[in-house]
């Protein structure tokens, strides 16, 4: 709570890469929801820049394809009570909690810095991953869309999935059971292949 927030995302990878640079030795593999789709993509992009073994894969949920535009306008710098307001419609935060004055002066800082991180990302055109991408979706998103989550497959030069949930952006919620017996699936052949490669 001490730190300061990140609220760009060029300096939050690099502290990020910083972080975790002592574990990616092992075999490991990626997933984010909403804003972390964006964070673990732009991760596993700054990673092959070095000599750290690539993800075996990137899951992502809740998060148009990076190259899409938004298609709402941004709501980080909104005063206070509008900015409450969009973030309730999100569907996201609990209202006790939105209702609290103490928690909101506690997280009001947090939540604005990371809509700024998000709603000022810019995205460079670059290869796509040489890892595969299995994306997650809710049917009745506003957010991300089934056709922008199934955009995602131009970024990778491997396999690409999507499999769609009922439900809205917090979909995880209700599909915990389905979405963790995919990633398992999906993990657990691309260990298989790892070992094959490895013993060739």
């Amino acid at each position: 709570m001490r730190e300061l927030a990140f609220t760009n995302m060029s300096s939050l990878i690099e502290n990020l890469v910083d972080a975790l640079s002592t574990h990616l030795h092992i075999p490991f593999a990626l997933f984010g929801h909403s804003m972390g789709a964006l964070i673990c993509f732009e991760l596993a992009r700054k990673l092959r820049h070095h000599s750290y073994k690539r993800p075996l894969q990137l899951f992502v949920a809740g998060h148009r394809a990076p190259h899409l535009r938004a298609q709402t306008p941004p709501i980080h710098d909104l005063p206070t009570a509008l900015f409450l307001e969009k973030l309730g419609e999100l569907g996201g935060t609990p209202d006790v909690v939105l209702r609290d004055p103490d928690m909101m002066r506690l997280f009001l800082p947090l939540l604005r810095a990371d809509f700024k991180l998000l709603e000022t990302y810019v995205f460079n055109e670059n290869h796509a991953l040489d890892c595969p991408i299995t994306a997650f979706g809710g049917l009745d998103d506003k957010v991300a869309s089934e056709e922008e989550m199934a955009a995602w497959s131009v970024h990778t030069r491997e396999t690409f999935k999507l499999h769609m949930f009922p439900g809205g952006h917090f979909f995880l919620s209700h599909a915990r059971l389905p979405l963790l017996r995919a990633i398992a699936a999906d993990l657990s052949h691309r260990m298989v292949l790892s070992e094959v490669e490895r013993a060739l």
